[in-house]
């Protein structure tokens, strides 16, 4: 599993980088995540900083599944899921 922060919508509150320090870090005014895979033992801490996110920058933590899995049934590659 893959953590994201969506440039376009992150307001730099630092709620996940403060949550999960591991998984989201600042750069900038901005949060972003790590870009491999979520270390199994972060798992518990980026879901509650995603679902702490006030604007929903990341990929709320039960849709990941259906999402991985959206990507996965894409024939063409067009849906990614980092």
């Amino acid at each position: 599993m893959k953590a994201f922060v969506d440039p376009e919508l992150c307001i730099g509150c630092t709620q996940c980088a403060g949550l999960c320090p591991g998984v989201y870090q600042m750069e900038g005014t901005l949060a972003v995540a790590i870009p491999s895979d979520i270390p199994p033992d972060e798992v518990p801490l980026a879901v509650d900083a995603a679902n702490a996110c006030p604007v929903g920058a990341d990929i709320p933590p039960d849709e990941v599944p259906l999402a991985v899995d959206a990507a996965n049934a894409c024939p063409v590659g067009a849906i990614r899921v980092e």
